[in-house]
């Protein structure tokens, strides 16, 4: 059994259990996997966890459509970068880089992570908070915002910011980000950077974004959950 049917059972029994606690225990179980994964390639200095391309969402319509923003925040969460490639004017996809191990957390818990936004969106619905399809675009634009704050705490970890992270593992995710950036700067020499705009949301939208279920991939780091 290889890491991605691996990562992929353990994801598969947390979404199907009724229990909160199994469920946060069985996604630490996926994350300590893909951790020692990629501390082992670093420090045995293999290929195990090779940075290299994944595919993953296509543009959506309706409330799909904040999908693949969600998947970019993810993937940035976990170690991973995100290309918007456009077929034309109004099709695109979504192309993840980095090692593989975040390549394969970002496409195995997109789907999991997705399906608690729609969860909490029929559940406001049914608090009379608003109609489900809008409130599944201010969640995934809440959740979304998020994980850029989770992100950004990660990275001024990374850089040494944070006491609380051990050198091994600082050195690590620069390691990954950088072979990241070299790989990024070989196949899209001639990406273009975009900033993010602002995105509406809500007060009860943030809330339930704060109680989404991730854990935190940081490459040897401390393990979080959104809300936490």
């Amino acid at each position: 059994m290889n890491i991605r049917e691996k990562i992929q059972k353990i994801i598969d029994k947390a979404k199907s259990t009724t229990s909160e606690a199994e469920a946060d225990s069985l996604l630490a179980m996926a994350q300590s996997l893909m951790e020692k994964h990629q501390i082992e390639a670093f420090e045995l200095g293999d290929n195990s966890d090779p940075v290299g391309m994944t595919v993953g969402l296509t543009g959506q319509s309706g409330p799909s459509a904040y999908k693949p923003l969600v998947q970019r925040a993810l993937a940035k969460y976990y170690g991973a970068f995100t290309i918007r490639c456009w077929n034309d004017n109004t099709n695109y996809r979504i192309e993840i880089v980095g090692p593989e191990s975040a390549r394969i957390t970002t496409e195995l818990m997109t789907e999991y992570v997705w399906d608690q936004v729609k969860a909490e969106a029929k559940r406001l619905a049914d608090a009379g908070e608003g109609k489900r399809d809008a409130l599944i675009r201010k969640i995934a634009n809440a959740l979304a915002a998020r994980i850029a704050m989770l992100t950004a705490e990660q990275e001024r970890a990374a850089r040494g910011d944070n006491k609380t992270r051990t050198v091994t593992a600082t050195k690590n995710a620069l390691v990954i980000k950088d072979a990241t950036d070299a790989w990024v700067a070989q196949h899209y020499p001639n990406m273009k950077m975009t900033s993010g705009k602002g995105r509406s949301t809500t007060n009860a939208a943030r809330n339930a974004a704060a109680g989404i279920n991730i854990n935190r991939q940081v490459g040897g780091g401390r393990q979080l959950r959104i809300g936490a």
